[in-house]
């Protein structure tokens, strides 16, 4: 044990103790002898730290609290009861942790508290606040499909057939493939499904514009419309394949 120091009572002259103590034993015999503890040891600082160049930006240390939660009138009886509202009360409290740390900070170290609970909290948070755009994201894209087809009867359907994708993805993803799991990030896929979709939509309607010029299909509806069909797969498949596999080549990624 290097040593156990309260925030208050942490000084340059024990900081300077504590590396000392580091460096000429435990640091120096790990680097040498056993590269896993080595390893181990140098997460709490920089990467670029060693014991011939002793200078680390960061500083990282890890504190271990028991459970299940303690919050009066919640009564929780285990880790696994109740356990999104025990993440909720464990990412107030690291809240409320940020200004009391800040009173002991200086003028060259800053604190940083930093937990999985609360950064599944506050990813949430913000993701909620992001999927309210998706109310200007479907205003949007009604304007822009009605100013494209000068059609509000087109544009109307157009966009219900988009809005009614997702409830029929849902059934099959949580219903059919039996997959329960569904996060905060699932609910962006709406924008990434909203700009597919109007693409696709003004790719069948430019296609079925050009139908009308070609002499073999002028006054033949059902002629036009399988003309539009096989033209406008092509283009689709490929846009939409191209927008698939490019997710799929990030999900490979590192």
């Amino acid at each position: 044990m290097l040593g156990i120091y309260s925030i208050s009572s942490l000084t340059q002259e024990k900081l300077d103790e504590f590396f000392e103590k580091l460096f000429n034993g435990y640091w120096a015999e790990y680097h040498k002898e056993d590269a896993l503890k080595w390893e181990n040891l140098n997460f709490f600082f920089d990467k670029t730290m060693t014991p011939e160049s002793p200078k680390s930006k960061y500083i990282r240390s890890i504190f271990v609290a028991g459970g299940p939660v303690e919050v009066p009138g919640k009564n929780f009886k285990g880790m696994q009861d109740r356990k999104k509202d025990q993440q909720i009360e464990i990412a107030d409290w690291h809240r409320s942790l940020k200004p009391r740390l800040e009173k002991h900070e200086t003028e060259s170290m800053s604190i940083t508290p930093i937990s999985r609970a609360y950064v599944l909290t506050e990813f949430a948070l913000q993701v909620n606040k992001d999927t309210v755009w998706v109310f200007g994201s479907v205003a949007f894209v009604f304007f822009y499909i009605t100013c494209h087809t000068k059609s509000v009867f087109l544009s109307l359907p157009s966009l219900l057939m988009i809005i009614l994708s997702f409830p029929l993805t849902i059934f099959i993803y949580y219903y059919i493939f039996k997959i329960t799991l569904f996060t905060a990030l699932h609910s962006l896929v709406l924008f990434i499904v909203m700009g597919i979709s109007a693409d696709n939509i003004f790719v069948f309607f430019d296609a079925w514009q050009q139908s009308e010029s070609k002499r073999p299909l002028k006054g033949d509806l059902v002629k036009r419309i399988a003309y539009t069909f096989k033209r406008s797969a092509k283009a689709m498949s490929v846009t939409s394949s191209t927008t698939a596999v490019a997710f799929l080549a990030n999900g490979f990624s590192s």
